[in-house]
């Protein structure tokens, strides 16, 4: 059984994305995603200018609780909240089992 977490972004019209801004640190979360253990896929959709959803695929359950765990102590993460927060992006999170 695979397991997805669904992370939609929303920004409002006057913000930028934070990949647009940062990409070098941008960079570096993807290159976390890419080699964390236990994650078997990720795919970013425009839903549209304002607008991205993120699904990540992972093997178990165990191991997508355990990268939402690491997320909060992830320095490039920390600092993409800490943007997102100070430009108005907001998230949802969906976790759902396939």
């Amino acid at each position: 059984m695979a397991h997805t977490l669904t992370i939609t972004a929303t920004k409002p019209a006057n913000s930028q994305w934070f990949l647009d801004v940062h990409p070098d640190i941008a960079a570096k979360i993807a290159e976390f995603n890419r080699t964390y253990p236990g994650m078997t896929g990720s795919v970013r959709n425009t839903i549209d200018p304002n607008t991205v959803e993120s699904i990540y695929t992972f093997d178990t359950l165990e191991n997508m609780a355990k990268y939402r765990a690491d997320m909060v102590n992830n320095p490039a993460i920390i600092e993409r909240k800490k943007f997102n927060s100070e430009n108005g992006i907001v998230y949802t999170v969906t976790e759902n089992s396939i």
